[in-house]
């Protein structure tokens, strides 16, 4: 894989349970990449698990859907309205002349 990725400018994540075993994988990955000038991100993972609480891969799919739902939900609470445009009636007049 990491054979495959060499010499390009991508970063990857990499995706693992976090667990012990998810872990040790996670760092093997990590150093095959990193030996192949390969770059790595470690904190996404980290992220992603401090927003969603996930401790499997496998539950990140219901864990997103039920944090978009939350947002939404949330939004309709408090009134939540679009953003009005930044433009002003006079400069969008200005900008079609």
């Amino acid at each position: 894989m990491a054979q495959l990725l060499s010499g390009t400018k991508k970063t990857v994540v990499i995706l693992t349970d976090n667990d012990e075993s998810g872990e040790k994988l996670m760092r093997r990955y990590a150093e095959e990449l990193s030996a192949n000038n390969i770059a790595v991100d470690t904190q996404s993972r980290k992220t992603i698990r401090w927003i969603f609480g996930v401790r499997t891969m496998e539950d990140l799919p219901t864990a997103y859907a039920d944090f978009v739902a939350t947002a939404v939900m949330n939004q309709l609470q408090v009134g939540w309205q679009p953003a009005e445009a930044p433009y002003t009636e006079s400069v969008m007049e200005s900008m079609t002349r």
